[in-house]
């Protein structure tokens, strides 16, 4: 009798061993790329560049300097989708070509926005320790001035208008509470594009 309780003892030892192994390697709550699904606050600053999109290609592109700010409220579905609402500023400096547009060359060339935003983003995250993968989309509205005065176009908003945000990420860090992201905010009713090289911190609440 004495062989078969040792080979029960080892056989419970071997499975007590890959449970603890389990729990500490292959445990979802330490896999997934969000171990906390806890809504969190967000703050982002970024530097921006604002350009035209011409009709042509042949069409002269411009573009401004500025910086991005939002503060954005994430609420997680699960670690692999959510959805993100922000508030913020879009400004771009006063940077007025010495070209002139227009058909009589009439007034100089301008691409500027200056505006507050507000809208709702989806994310889709892939789940790695550590760095996870993000990509977002989303319908926001901006308000304040647009402007693009090109040779094709001479737009110039002021009030509401609409806007589509679009984002490439990485999310590091073990609870991925720190952001590097590529951002692009459409403005169609103005003929202009802001792309933002953006950071971000988020805080559990």
């Amino acid at each position: 009798m004495s062989p078969v309780r040792i080979h029960t003892c080892s056989l419970t030892s071997v499975l007590s061993l890959g449970l603890l192994l389990w729990s500490c390697l292959g445990s979802p709550r330490h896999t997934l790329a969000q171990p906390r699904v806890v809504p969190q606050l967000g703050v982002v600053l970024g530097l921006a560049d604002t350009h035209n999109v011409p009709d042509d290609d042949d069409e002269q592109t411009f573009n401004s300097p500025g910086a991005l700010a939002q503060l954005e409220y994430q609420r997680p579905l699960n670690p692999f989708w959510g959805f993100i609402g922000y508030t913020g500023v879009l400004w771009s400096w006063d940077e007025t070509s010495d070209d002139l547009c227009g058909v009589t060359r009439s007034y100089r060339c301008e691409v500027s926005s200056r505006v507050a935003l507000l809208g709702l983003r989806a994310r889709g995250a892939i789940p790695f320790p550590w760095v996870a993968p993000f990509a977002e989309m989303g319908f926001g509205l901006s308000f304040g001035s647009l402007r693009t005065y090109s040779n094709e176009h001479h737009k110039r908003l002021n009030g509401i208008s609409g806007h589509i945000p679009f984002t490439l990420g990485l999310a590091l860090g073990p609870s991925h509470g720190f952001e590097l992201a590529l951002r692009v905010l459409f403005h169609p009713d103005a003929k202009q594009n802001t792309g933002v090289f953006a950071l971000g911190m988020g805080f559990p609440i």
